[in-house]
């Protein structure tokens, strides 16, 4: 069984979904959406616990890493 890296010991995660928007605020606007809102509850209810860890692209930090 591999341990966790970077997170407290106890935490374990079973899944992971990785989502990308074309800029945060379409993020944003799914939030304020009436509709996402009224159904999100149920997500929120089948879960015991959740993370939403926001991440941006950079280029600069992209080509001043080699990655590319």
């Amino acid at each position: 069984t591999a341990g966790n890296i970077i997170a407290p010991a106890d935490e374990q995660w079973d899944d992971v979904i990785l989502v990308e928007y074309p800029r945060f605020a379409s993020l944003q606007a799914l939030f304020a959406n009436p509709d996402y809102q009224a159904v999100v509850v149920h997500r929120t209810a089948a879960l015991v616990d959740s993370r939403l860890i926001a991440n941006v692209t950079s280029s600069i930090a992209a080509s001043s890493s080699g990655i590319e």
